[in-house]
């Protein structure tokens, strides 16, 4: 059975469509636009609809003002519901935007130079004039990274995503606490309630722990744009054996007191490592991430 608080969770997750929808338009100014208000009116509908809904909770009218007085003390809570009001009664928001473009010479490197442009830069176009400044002979790279931060004239020093996932988070927690008030109707254990509680400050993986790609890499000598991406890659025995055979992986770490420490660790990936450069010639930039259960 569905919990009661079904029609709640499933407004709050649209909203997360939204935002994901005002990242991925974050370069186009026109469909960036629709996005932020159909996110920002969304997010403000989850409470009209929990409002709604308010019989299903025990005690609402003293359960919902102690989360009104937090949405009030909330500084992005408040500029979300003025936006909204803006949005409805005077048409889009007044947003600001800035952009900056980096000249990057090796991957590891900090820019050769930085320079603030305009944000309605052509980037194939800027990619050309950069390259005849800085003639590709003269890069061993040659990478552009061109960023973007939009904002809202009457919240300056708050970027507008995450002031969207700010306001998504807190409202997940406003729904994560109306769950422990609910009446109880034997529908047993709420699917979204579980997802939420497996979840990093009740967040989707894709907003965990980094701030959200905002910024375009361009080729200098192509004006080709690369686009980030991932894919994940099972390993089978047979294909560990074949490894272990191509590169002899027979360096280990000796030190007993090293065994299963940091630098233990980092000794024995770094021959692993030098076995691969002698064999291919070259080596992938490569992170390893491991929990204390290894």
């Amino acid at each position: 059975m569905n919990c009661p608080l079904c029609n709640i969770e499933r407004r709050l997750e649209d909203c997360l469509d939204n935002i994901f929808e005002v990242n991925k338009q974050y370069y186009d100014m026109d469909k960036f636009r629709v996005a932020l208000n159909n996110a920002i009116q969304n997010l403000r509908t989850v409470t009209f609809v929990l409002q709604k809904n308010k019989k299903l909770i025990d005690n609402f009218v003293e359960w919902y003002d102690e989360w009104q007085n937090k949405m009030r003390d909330d500084k992005i809570m408040k500029w979300s519901v003025s936006s909204r009001n803006e949005i409805v009664k005077q048409g889009d928001l007044v947003t600001l935007s800035k952009a900056k473009a980096s000249l990057i010479e090796r991957w590891e490197d900090d820019p050769i130079f930085e320079v603030e442009v305009s944000p309605e830069t052509n980037y194939k176009s800027l990619a050309q004039v950069l390259a005849r400044v800085f003639p590709k002979k003269e890069l061993l790279v040659g990478i552009i990274k061109l960023e973007r931060e939009w904002i809202h004239e009457k919240l300056p020093g708050h970027e507008l995503l995450a002031n969207l996932i700010h306001c998504y988070a807190f409202l997940v927690r406003l729904l994560k606490d109306a769950h422990r008030h609910v009446k109880d109707d034997g529908s047993g254990e709420c699917s979204w309630l579980a997802e939420v509680n497996l979840r990093h400050e009740f967040l989707p993986p894709s907003l965990i722990g980094e701030k959200w790609d905002r910024s375009i890499l361009i080729e200098i000598d192509t004006g080709q744009i690369f686009t980030p991406g991932y894919d994940r890659i099972y390993a089978d025995r047979s294909m560990q054996e074949e490894a272990v055979e191509r590169y002899s992986f027979t360096e280990k770490v000796t030190e007993s007191q090293e065994v299963g420490t940091c630098m233990g660790e980092c000794k024995f990936l770094f021959s692993m490592a030098k076995s691969i450069l002698e064999k291919d010639g070259f080596h992938i930039p490569t992170a390893f991430l491991t929990l204390p259960s290894g």
